[in-house]
């Protein structure tokens, strides 16, 4: 077995003993990056509102900077967390894209939000579809017909 990072081979010798998928330097490694990002964690949820708001802009807009409007997009669910997110955005870039992903699983309620955003909100918003190497759609029934029912997730 090779170690998950910098693909040296896993010994007795040289395996991370609580993650065996890494040397022992990488295990180091990975376990001081988890923890920070744990930290990192804590601290962003501490934060008040008004400090996430600032925070979010703050990426929104390194990203745009790094990449470019016609590179950036939000990838959006109809969700709340997502919506909110699309508010931020299109306050500092009103035209930038939405993707919208339909699993053909939605509820019914967020085919009309989304809908609803991309007619009457005016939001700059795409739907894709899955489909095969083929070109036919994958349902979500087709999906448990061919590989079973999901167990926690849709």
């Amino acid at each position: 077995m090779l170690c998950n990072n910098c693909k040296e081979e896993l010994t007795q010798d040289n395996v991370y003993p609580s993650d065996r998928r890494y040397c022992a330097d990488c295990g180091q490694k990975h376990a001081l990056y988890l923890q920070e990002r744990r930290q990192t964690l804590a601290s962003l949820r501490d934060m008040n509102l008004e400090s996430k708001i600032v925070q979010t802009r703050y990426f929104i807009r390194q990203a745009v900077m790094e990449f470019g409007l016609d590179k950036v997009y939000i990838s959006y669910s109809g969700g709340k967390d997502s919506t909110v997110l699309s508010h931020i955005a299109k306050q500092m870039y009103p035209d930038i894209l939405h993707l919208f992903s339909n699993t053909t699983n939605e509820y019914p309620e967020t085919i009309r939000h989304i809908r609803w955003e991309k007619e009457e909100n005016g939001t700059n918003l795409i739907t894709v579809l899955p489909i095969d190497a083929k070109g036919e759609m994958w349902t979500f029934k087709k999906i448990i017909e061919h590989y079973g029912y999901p167990m926690f997730s849709k």
